[in-house]
Order: structure tokens, then C-alpha cells, then sequence
């Protein structure tokens, strides 16, 4: 009988250290969810992270654009200021002055006294709306050779506004940015004006070698 009791009793001892594995099995299972769950909240944070990074990036790199876009277009209207011809006109007058005593004004300085403001801007007074290989090019041109001084922008040393003929539909604003910048009185009272022509002026007054009547070219 003791022997039977000690059977038994070391049955159930077996048992119970079975069932004690089992439960520790079981928590180690439980364990392993856990860590599950923690693996994905840290994935999620990753890829958060890696989603404000990348956001970042781009962000920096918009900037870094429009930073260099604004220095280009402040380069850009600063050259227009500043460009000047190798020869300047103060220094072709002078010559002219030295060797033509009288008040004849040679041929070749024939809109040397003339500052034009040609109409080849998208944008009146925005120098960085030029537009290339404009039809009033030649004509620019012409007005150079013959001592005329080009204007990029619409100022008070501007004698005449050229404008193609193509292109009238363009008048109105510019007649409108004239009257606004130029139409005010001298010290006599009298207002100033400014001529509005076509290229043709420019161009025809170089073939006749003459100072043609702006008022045969108003638009």
C-alpha cells in the first residue's frame, strides 16, 4: 500500500510539473504576441519617419529652386541695367562734335538725340519678359547704327515708343503707360509728350537719311 501511495504520489507530481510546463508554454505563446504587436508600431513609426523625411526633401528642394530662379531673374534685369555698349554715345557726340563744327547733324548720327523704347517685352517694364527673336530686331538694329539709345524699360529719358505694326492690339496699354509716366507739365506749364510710332519711322527715316514727321506715324 505505501508503495501504491508513493506511485501515486509521484504520478501526480509528474503531472503537475507537466502541467506547469504547459502553462509556462502558453505565456511564452503570449509573449511571442506582444512582441508581434511591437514589431509592427515600430514599422509604422519607420515608415512614418521615412514618409516626413521624404516630404522634408522635397520641401528643401523647392526652395532650393525658387531661390535659384529669383537669383537668376535679379542677374538678369541687373545685366539689362547695366549693359552698355563698348563705344558709348557720349563718346561718338564727341567725336561728332570735334569734327562738325556747324548744326548739321551727319547721316550715320541720325537718332543719336533719340532714347527708343521698343515694344519686345510680354510685360511692359518687366525686362525679363523679353522676347526672343522679336520682329522689331532688325529694326533696333537700324536705330543703333544710325546713334539711336535703346531703353528696356518705359523711364523719363525715353523719346519715342516703337511699336510693330502686327501688333496694335498692343496700343491701348502702351498709350495707357505713356500718359501715366509722361504727360506732365515742364517749368512753362506745357505738358511733354511722348511719340508712339511704328517701326516704319525708324525705317524710313534711315533710307531717307532724315528725321521724319513722327505724326505720319502715329497709331
Amino acid at each position: 500500500e505505501d508503495e501504491h501511495d508513493s506511485k501515486v504520489s509521484g504520478g501526480e507530481k509528474r503531472c503537475a510539473k507537466k502541467r506547469k510546463r504547459c502553462d509556462t508554454d502558453g505565456d511564452g505563446d503570449g509573449d511571442d504576441g506582444d512582441d508581434g504587436d511591437g514589431d509592427d508600431v515600430k514599422q509604422e513609426a519607420r515608415g512614418k519617419e521615412k514618409e516626413e523625411k521624404k516630404e522634408k526633401e522635397e520641401k528643401e528642394e523647392k526652395e532650393k529652386e525658387e531661390k535659384e530662379e529669383k537669383e537668376e531673374k535679379e542677374e538678369k534685369v541687373e545685366k539689362q541695367k547695366n549693359k552698355k555698349p563698348t563705344f558709348g554715345a557720349s563718346e561718338i557726340m564727341a567725336l561728332e562734335d570735334k569734327y562738325f563744327q556747324d548744326d548739321t547733324r551727319p547721316w550715320w548720327g541720325l537718332f543719336r538725340h533719340f532714347v527708343i523704347y521698343f515694344d519686345r517685352y510680354t510685360t511692359i517694364n518687366d525686362v525679363t519678359t523679353l522676347i526672343e527673336c522679336s520682329h522689331l530686331d532688325v529694326t533696333a538694329q537700324i536705330l543703333l547704327f544710325y546713334g539711336g539709345a535703346i531703353s528696356p524699360l518705359l523711364d523719363h529719358r525715353v523719346t519715342h515708343v516703337v511699336l510693330h505694326p502686327r501688333h496694335l492690339e498692343r496700343a491701348p496699354a502702351i498709350r495707357a503707360c505713356v500718359s501715366r509716366l509722361f504727360q506732365q507739365p515742364d517749368s512753362a506749364g506745357h505738358f511733354l509728350t511722348r511719340h508712339v510710332v511704328t517701326k516704319d519711322w525708324v525705317e524710313e527715316s534711315a533710307s531717307a537719311h532724315e528725321d521724319l514727321d513722327e505724326r505720319e506715324f502715329y497709331l
